[in-house]
């Protein structure tokens, strides 16, 4: 236990303090720290504490509580280096707890403190691979033993960190918006393994399902949407939404007339006007709405069910496609660019309409 606690400098005393002959009260913890540094734990006795605190007047478990605590905290701390008390070091520990007249409880509570998160990160190490040995169940038992911890204590500890395992298991699986069939496998496998059932929230669920499809899209067989209109041979419908259908227009807004003149009198009430009149128009883009109605898409083309008239547009005709945060505009090789506004799924209709366009 050497230079476990350093000897320190009583503090000098004020010089209202010289006058009403006081002394620091702070010098009382410090004494206290000096017996702990210069004398072995099993040479001090309780009156020493005793006579420190009559010479300061004070109540230190009232005043310092906070110290002894500290005190005794350092010494357990040190005792624990090899995650085991002997029993030389148990009756230490117990000698500096009433020579630092601190109770049962409060020690007990000290120890606690302690020795649970040497428990914690040797069960979080054993289980860190998503399961838990034979081998690795019977060093943790040892190890229980040996910090004295109780079965309600390593059964809570236990819950809370298989149970924080797998939830990260799952923020990590669903960081890249992502959630493969091998993934979900691999949490279901981590979860058995360690006897948790995987507990998220409603928020948390419904995107674990999205993030599901989303994989989908991307690498599996997208999913068939049943339609009640007629399809082509060999045509199958991904995705379908009420739209509205809107393209840009050139939109005259006035029409300016100018151009130099010059009025000349003829006869009396009777001018004449010489030089043009030209005109400038004044025009504006804007999205004009076109139709509304249902919008599919297959593995072919793009169909509109409009209640003014009915259309689609070839796959190999659209060259690109911008989402927007209300809809789709649609840029192809020829006529006009339409935007379907629609609300809701937009990324999934982004999803599909790219994997449709690559293959």
């Amino acid at each position: 236990m050497e230079n476990l606690y350093q000897e320190i400098p009583l503090r000098r005393r004020s010089v209202l303090q010289k006058l009403f002959r006081q002394q620091p009260d702070e010098n009382a913890v410090i004494e206290i720290n000096n017996l702990l540094a210069t004398r072995p734990v099993s040479e001090i006795r309780k009156t020493d504490v005793i006579a420190i605190a009559a010479k300061y007047k004070l109540d230190l478990l009232k005043t310092y509580s906070q110290n002894l605590e500290e005190f005794y905290a350092v010494y357990l701390h040190n005792c624990l280096k090899n995650k085991h008390l002997d029993a030389a070091e148990i009756e230490e520990l117990d000698h500096l707890r009433m020579v630092l007249m601190l109770s049962e409880e409060k020690a007990a509570e000290i120890y606690d403190q302690m020795v649970e998160p040497i428990y914690r990160n040797a069960f979080t190490e054993a289980v860190a691979d998503g399961e838990l040995t034979e081998e690795e169940t019977r060093s943790l038992e040892n190890l229980q033993m040996r910090l004295k911890l109780s079965k309600d204590q390593v059964s809570k500890i236990s819950e809370n960190v298989r149970g924080a395992l797998v939830r990260k298991k799952f923020y990590d699986a669903i960081d890249d918006e992502r959630l493969s069939p091998e993934e979900e496998k691999e949490l279901e496998l981590i979860s058995k393994n360690l006897g948790v059932q995987l507990q998220i929230d409603k928020a948390s669920r419904e995107k674990m399902e999205r993030y599901k499809l989303y994989w989908a899209i991307e690498n599996g067989e997208l999913p068939v949407v049943e339609t009640g209109i007629n399809l082509q041979r060999n045509e199958s419908c991904y995705f379908t939404t009420p739209v509205n259908w809107l393209e840009m227009r050139t939109i005259t807004k006035r029409i300016n007339y100018g151009g130099p003149t010059a009025r000349i009198r003829i006869m009396k009430g009777v001018y004449y006007r010489m030089g043009s009149i030209s005109t400038h128009r004044v025009t504006s883009e804007e999205w004009r709405h076109i139709d509304n109605g249902h919008l599919y898409l297959t593995n072919k083309r793009i169909i509109f069910m409009g209640t003014k008239k009915n259309t689609n547009i070839r796959l190999n005709r659209i060259l690109a496609f911008t989402p927007y945060s209300n809809g789709i505009e649609l840029e192809k090789d020829a006529g006009r660019n339409p935007f379907f506004g629609f609300a809701g799924n937009i990324e999934l209709f982004s999803m599909i309409l790219s994997r449709v366009l690559n293959h």
